[in-house]
């Protein structure tokens, strides 16, 4: 009895939800977008991403560091090379982003190399206004930012990937 009380109220039910998803899916869907601008908008989330990651990254370094307040100037000035850095190269692949459909291959490696230009110029930086801050610290304090500056790349890029909610790769089988 339980059960034709429950089958006459959910077949009337489940119809309706049917009905209305069906004449859902019969809409005109929206217009599809360019691939410009799904690269664009690509760009400016990534972008968003990333400056969320470097203020992370700001915050567990200062945590990790022990920045005193002696220490506030220069680790301002470190900091603040961290986001102007990940600023400019943001808006440097924005830029190359919005190009890219209308370059041909050798515009398009040109403008890589003033990518990665870029990069060692924002890493010039960095380093300079890093030393700086290492010149302040304590004994203790050098000994941390050695073990954290010394971590091979790979390790932090699959930090970072965690960070962006990214899986881990999977390893290539050995043959």
């Amino acid at each position: 009895m339980k059960n034709s009380l429950i089958r006459h109220a959910a077949v009337p039910a489940l119809l309706t939800l049917a009905f209305l998803t069906t004449s859902a899916w019969a809409q005109t869907p929206p217009a599809a977008k360019a691939p410009e601008s799904r690269a664009a908008e690509y760009v400016q989330n990534h972008a968003k991403k990333h400056e969320d990651y470097v203020e992370r990254r700001i915050n567990r370094l200062y945590g990790q560091l022990k920045i005193t307040l002696e220490q506030a100037p220069q680790w301002s000035a470190f900091a603040q090379t961290m986001r102007d850095n990940a600023k400019r190269i943001d808006d440097a692949f924005k830029a190359r982003a919005e190009k890219l459909p209308t370059m041909n291959a050798e515009d398009s490696l040109q403008s890589y190399a003033e990518l990665a230009q870029m990069h060692a110029e924002n890493m010039q930086k960095l380093s300079a206004s890093f030393n700086a801050l290492y010149a302040t610290m304590s004994d203790q304090q050098k000994e941390i930012a050695d073990k954290l500056f010394r971590k091979p790349y790979r390790h932090r890029r699959d930090e970072k990937r965690r960070e962006h909610g990214a899986r881990k790769p999977a390893m290539a089988p050995k043959q």
